[in-house]
C-alpha cells in the first residue's frame, strides 16, 4: 500500500493554493464586469483592495461580535472558540497542552545553566483569560465534499494575533466554549 506523506518538510511538500486573487479577478473580469458597465471603471488593484478590506472586515466581525460565518456552498461555519487549557492526565500520561512561553524560557536558560541542561520550560498559563485559549474554528458539520477530513483551515498569523489584541483590549469579550476530546471520556 502506497501512502503519501502530506507534510515532510517546509518547501518539499508545501500545499499549493488552488485559486489566487488573480484567478478570481480573471473570472470576474470575463463574466461580471462587462455586464455592469460599458466602460470598466474597476481595475485589478481596486478589486484586490476591495477583496482584502472585505475579508478583514469579516474577520473583525467574527472576533468582535462573536459572529459565526456560514461559508458559501455548504462548506461549514467559521468562528472563534475558546478552549480550557491545563495539564491533564490521560491514560496514565501527562498531556501538556499548554503553550510554551519562549521568551520567559529563554531568559531562564540564560540566567540558570542548570535549568538549561535539564531543558526546563516555562508554560503560558493564560491567566489573563482564566486559562482559556482562543482560536479560529472551522466547523465542518454540513460540509458535503468527499474527503472532508483532509481539508484544514489555518488562519494567517496576523489574524490569529488579532484575536489576542482584541481580547486584551476588551476583557469582556467572550466566545463559545469548544469541548476538549479528553473531557468526553472522563
Amino acid at each position: 500500500m502506497n501512502t503519501a506523506v502530506l507534510f515532510k518538510t517546509r518547501g518539499e511538500t508545501k500545499v499549493k493554493i488552488d485559486y489566487t486573487l488573480d484567478d478570481i479577478w480573471n473570472v470576474f473580469k470575463v463574466t461580471k464586469l462587462k455586464e455592469y458597465t460599458k466602460k470598466p471603471k474597476l481595475n485589478k488593484e481596486l478589486f484586490a483592495k476591495i477583496a482584502k478590506d472585505l475579508n478583514q472586515e469579516m474577520v473583525n466581525t467574527i472576533i468582535e461580535k462573536n459572529f459565526e460565518y456560514y461559508m458559501p456552498c455548504s462548506t461549514g461555519v467559521l468562528s472563534v472558540k475558546k478552549i480550557k487549557v491545563e495539564p491533564r492526565i490521560y491514560k496514565g500520561k501527562l498531556v501538556k497542552n499548554l503553550s510554551i512561553d519562549y521568551k520567559a524560557t529563554r531568559e531562564l536558560w540564560l540566567t540558570n545553566p542548570e535549568a538549561r541542561e535539564a531543558k526546563k520550560k516555562i508554560y503560558n498559563m493564560n491567566e489573563h483569560s482564566n486559562g482559556y485559549r482562543y482560536s479560529f474554528y472551522w466547523n465542518k458539520q454540513g460540509f458535503t465534499a468527499i474527503g472532508k477530513k483532509v481539508y484544514m483551515f489555518k488562519a494567517v498569523r496576523a489574524n490569529s494575533r488579532l484575536i489576542t489584541e482584541k481580547t486584551n483590549a476588551n476583557p469582556h469579550l467572550d466566545f463559545y466554549l469548544k469541548t476538549n476530546k479528553y473531557d468526553r471520556h472522563a
